[in-house]
């Protein structure tokens, strides 16, 4: 794998050099690109020539990962090409439509996401995806597929085969009686076939060859007629033929009976006569037009063929969909038929015949077989919500909260402020060595909660139960009186809880000792016994979402056939691919004992539902629910979940590559460079929204500990990390290395709004900062009081970039004695840092924050000594968190998150270049240039701070805010 990815890397830094140095190939590598961006493939013709383009097919098509969608791969090369400025014209003038997708793709980027976390789980998921998940390769085939079998069927209803002889597998046939027969039957012998054409076959295509006539004789007539006919019903009268029927006659005619009525029928000619020995066939292809009405067949053309020739006349606007039929009328005679099991004399006729069975619709058939059994009636609308449900991905974990938006304040209140645990002045000092206050290594406590189908049941306790109501009352009379009775049975009693029996059973033993023994008709239950039918399943332990394994047929005394095609009767043959599964509960039907189960298949890649009695499920392995041996999966590697996670995580990376490819246009990494592509018509100016996806493309991701600020230079990875966060510069902190792009980009917009004038600059004001005057409903927060209750749920923040964790007193007093809490009582974990991949494909949570931080996560006394920063404030880089809390006695403790949008960073950005734009002016400009900010804008910039001031970050605002009114 490794060399793969290496590999991968040495084709795109190829592919780069290679692109900056020829110039005269970005055309075409900017349209080959640009194809392949919309998932097709990359032209053969006329570009072959070109080496660029070569390396660029051969990384889009052949990533490390060929069973996984390459979208994300083409494009990470488009916007690693995207980085050359000449290819980068020749995309735009190429390809315009391209660059409007890319901008739609862009937009619909999660707040939450940062590519390097999205591109570590990416890579995670891959392994164990190759590891555990990964589908087997499909059968090979053969180089001829066999044909679905028709014979003759000797059993059917109407007409009645008569006198007829079967041979070579029911495909030859031998006439053997009189052909006169009785009222309303045909003349002779009237023969359907096994199977008829399907419905929706294209074509189709038969032969039969003529083995004899029988006696020779004059008779100028129809011997032996063949072609397609639909079913025949029994009516009073003479016997004709059905309507719709198409036959070839041995005499050289073709008839259409296109009617109830003897004169309705249409012939043509064939000037061909059968003789002994030939080979004839017939055809019927569907003509292209208007498609029938939904429940009826197609219409065609029938044609036909003469020892292995196509004949020119042919009969129209004949129905598809009927049976091969054969009329034979007279003695003796023999004919054998050819549906495909042998080489057609036509040549072209074996294309015709497997498009027959390549068409046949499965869901109609099971749709079909599933009107017949008694659970169809009831229609989807009568299921309730619970299966869409179970179904979503998102629902298989914990309960989750949609944060709501902040309450207006009429009136400010100085002492809501004041409940907030804020750090300490002189505890901003940046340590080394280790973190005294290391996170959990792992969050065991949250997978097994995923992971945890069935309720938990105490076997000795349900022992004691059925002691009580089998045995109890039999031994009741061996006591002697009531006060041994009560001593003896508690005695009893005590020793099945405590897990004794071999002492409960031996106290029984004694009662019956002076008359031999313990009666035949008193059994002991054990806990063998009991955990037997604990493992039962029964209609009332079924809830949706539990994993179960649907048993196979065999197990339920179903008698199979030598090749296996034996059902249940409950079941359709869709369902034996499901045998022998794991699954999950979808939905339940208490009344009829039905279970809907959902399954994947993993050698066709696809999820199917079906319906199934509860005796035909039973409860997972024990080696289905335990740990693997090296930690990072569990031993489940059929869980869909696995597969079900990696398509989202490379959907998403897909879409962030999107966003860095179309940030190379029109936000490059120099802005000289984009004042180059200002001739194109595309290319007019930067735009707020093209400034909102590069601060959303620069925000800072989340450190080790999920935050992305921290006083530990080893948590920080640098000094320069560490000081960020300690110079009062929001700048710095929401773009932790990337502030100096965002800076210059803000830079030109403002120098271009100046030499527009006044009015345009506070037009660009507003539209960044405009967001502040709707505070607080673009700021959703949530509060979580700590009580005796124990809470699990994961909070969402729509449109969040970040989430401020702090914690505040309530207003009932806050507990002063923390000694008594051995454990946090409330911790905030985040998704997506884990190095534990679990069962359902998710990494494990990583804890961020907890409260109280010096509470000892197990009693070992070896606690580091209390700091005075029990209740630190911390920013976490994402829009959804896991929040635990509880504990008795109630702390008097407040959890409170407040989210900040994505239009945040870049407004605060914005106001700090106003101020560093005025400073500057002030030292190294004149007063008579007129690149300067006016005074109106740096005015209304503070209206604007005025309407919003959010107490956790009144450091970082107030400096920005009294510099600017020192400047006005």
């Amino acid at each position: 794998m490794r060399v793969s990815a290496t590999l991968g890397v040495t084709w795109l830094t190829s592919v780069r050099l290679h692109a900056q140095m020829s110039r005269q190939f970005a055309p075409e590598i900017a349209k080959n690109c640009a194809v392949t961006f919309f998932f097709k493939s990359v032209p053969h013709t006329h570009l072959n020539s070109s080496i660029a383009n070569s390396r660029v097919r051969l990384v889009m098509r052949l990533g490390p990962d060929r069973f996984h969608d390459k979208s994300h791969r083409a494009c990470l090369v488009m916007a690693q090409l995207l980085e050359d400025s000449s290819f980068c014209e020749e995309f735009i003038q190429q390809c315009p439509a391209a660059v409007e997708v890319l901008n739609l793709v862009a937009q619909e980027c999660s707040p939450g996401e940062r590519l390097t976390v999205v591109e570590v789980q990416c890579e995670r998921l891959r392994m164990l995806y190759r590891d555990c998940a990964r589908p087997p390769p499909p059968p090979l085939q053969t180089e001829r597929r066999q044909p679905k079998e028709i014979t003759w069927c000797p059993s059917h209803v109407f007409p009645p085969v008569r006198a007829c002889m079967f041979s070579s597998h029911l495909t030859a046939v031998t006439f053997l009686a009189d052909p006169s027969a009785g009222g309303g039957l045909p003349r002779g012998t009237f023969i359907y076939a096994s199977s008829p054409v399907p419905v929706q076959a294209p074509s189709f295509y038969w032969e039969v060859e003529v083995v004899s006539y029988g006696d020779i004789d004059d008779d100028t007539g129809p011997i032996v007629s063949f072609g397609f006919a639909t079913e025949a019903e029994k009516r009073d009268g003479a016997w004709t033929n059905p309507v719709g029927t198409c036959l070839f006659h041995n005499n050289g005619r073709a008839v259409h009976y296109n009617g109830s009525s003897l004169l309705q029928w249409k012939s043509v000619r064939l000037d061909v006569a059968l003789l002994p020995g030939d080979v004839a066939g017939i055809g019927w292809e569907r003509t292209d037009g208007t498609p029938p009405p939904p429940g009826q067949p197609a219409k065609g053309r029938v044609y036909f063929t003469y020892c292995g020739q196509r004949l020119a006349p042919f009969l129209e606007d004949v129905s598809g969909g009927m049976w091969p039929v054969v009329h034979i009328q007279k003695k003796n005679t023999k004919i054998r038929a050819n549906f495909g099991s042998r080489q057609f004399a036509f040549a072209e006729g074996q294309a015709h015949r497997n498009a027959a069975d390549l068409c046949i619709d499965l869901a109609e058939e099971i749709s079909a077989n599933f009107e017949a059994l008694p659970f169809a009636m009831a229609s989807d609308s009568d299921n309730d919500a619970g299966t869409s449900i179970a179904s979503d991905p998102g629902s298989h974990g914990p309960p989750c909260r949609v944060a709501a938006a902040a309450t207006v304040l009429q009136q400010y209140d100085s002492d809501a402020s004041c409940r907030y645990k804020v750090e300490l002045s002189y505890e901003n000092f940046i340590t080394s060595g280790p973190d005294p206050h290391p996170p959990p290594i792992a969050d065991d406590e949250s997978d097994d909660e995923d992971d945890d189908d069935m309720p938990r049941e105490d076997h000795y306790a349900l022992l004691v139960k059925a002691w009580e109501t089998k045995v109890f009352p039999t031994i009741r009379r061996r006591f002697r009186n009531e006060a041994e009775r009560k001593s003896g049975l508690d005695q009893i009693k005590g020793a099945l809880q405590l897990g004794m029996v071999d002492i409960a059973r031996q106290t029984v033993e004694f009662l019956y000792e002076e008359n031999g023994g313990i009666p035949r008709d008193l059994y002991l239950p054990t806990i063998e016994d009991i955990k037997d039918e604990a493992n039962k399943f029964t209609i009332d332990k079924v809830r949706k979402g539990i994993t179960v394994v649907i048993r196979s047929p065999d197990s339920n005394n179903v008698a199979s056939t030598g090749v296996g095609t034996a059902l249940p009767k409950f079941a359709i043959r869709g369902m034996l691919k499901t045998f022998s599964l794991h699954g999950m509960v979808l939905d339940v039907d208490s009344v009829n004992e039905l279970v809907q189960v959902e399954t994947y298949l993993r050698s066709e890649g696809v999820l199917v539902r079906y319906w199934y009695p509860i005796d035909m499920l039973e409860r997972p392995p024990v080696g289905y629910r335990r740990m693997a041996t090296n930690g990072l999966v569990t031993l489940d590697s059929t869980n869909i979940q696995i597969h079900r996670e990696l398509l989202r995580c490379e959907s998403a990376l897909a879409r962030l590559y999107c966003r860095v490819a179309l940030l190379n246009i029109f936000a490059p990494k120099s802005p000289h460079t984009f004042t180059r592509l200002f001739h194109i018509p595309a290319i007019r100016d930067i735009t707020l929204e093209h400034l909102q996806l590069l601060s959303n493309q620069l925000l800072t991701p989340p450190l080790p500990d999920g935050t992305i600020s921290s006083s530990s230079i080893l948590i920080a990875q640098s000094l320069q990390h560490c000081i960020h966060s300690q110079n009062c510069s929001t700048t710095d902190l929401f773009y932790q290395g990337n502030a100096q792009p965002i800076r210059e980009w803000l830079c030109v917009a403002i120098t271009r709004a100046l030499h527009q004038g006044e009015d345009s600059l506070l037009d660009l004001t507003k539209q960044i900062c405009s967001f502040l005057q709707h505070a607080p409903e673009q700021f959703p927060s949530e509060e979580f009081p700590v009580t005796e209750s124990k809470v699990s749920m994961d909070v969402n923040f729509p449109g969040a970039a970040f989430v401020v964790v702090s914690c505040k007193e309530s207003q009932s007093g806050f507990r002063k004695d923390s000694s008594l809490y051995k454990a946090p009582w409330s911790r905030v974990l985040v998704y997506g840092l884990g190095h534990k991949v679990k069962r359902n494909g998710q990494l494990n949570l990583i804890e961020s924050v907890c409260f109280p931080r010096d509470a000892s996560p197990s009693n070992t006394g070896l606690t580091p000594p209390p700091t005075t920063n029990q209740y630190p404030t911390a920013i976490i880089p994402t829009d959804k968190i896991h929040v635990k809390i509880g504990v008795s006695p109630s702390p008097g403790a407040i959890l409170d998150f407040h989210s900040l949008p994505l239009e945040f960073p870049l407004a605060m950005a914005f106001t700090e270049q106003l101020l560093f734009w005025k400073l500057e002016d002030g030292d190294e400009r004149s007063d008579d240039e007129l690149d300067t900010v006016p005074s109106s804008v740096l005015l209304q910039v503070v209206e604007l701070l005025g309407e919003m001031f959010v107490t956790l970050f009144s450091k970082y605002l107030l400096y920005s805010a009294v510099q600017i009114v020192k400047i006005v």
